[in-house]
């Protein structure tokens, strides 16, 4: 083989290579925007509250009954 048959081989690969797919050794990240950390943190507020009110039905539902 030939160094320009290698190349073109290569150049063959890399077009059968999807550049959208990602692989697991693609360790890369996307940069986080000021909108990706607000959203990440109403969810993490949302998810909050939503166990504070879990935590409340679940005291509500296991509590001692009143004295009688």
């Amino acid at each position: 083989m030939r160094f320009n048959d290698l190349i073109e081989i290569n150049d063959e690969i890399e077009s059968e290579i999807d550049p959208d797919v990602a692989y697991y050794s693609d360790m890369r990240r996307k940069r986080l925007t000021l909108e990706h950390v607000n959203r990440l943190r109403k969810m993490r507020d949302l998810r909050k509250y939503e166990e504070a009110q879990r935590l409340d039905i679940v005291k509500k539902m296991y509590a001692r009954p009143p004295a009688v």
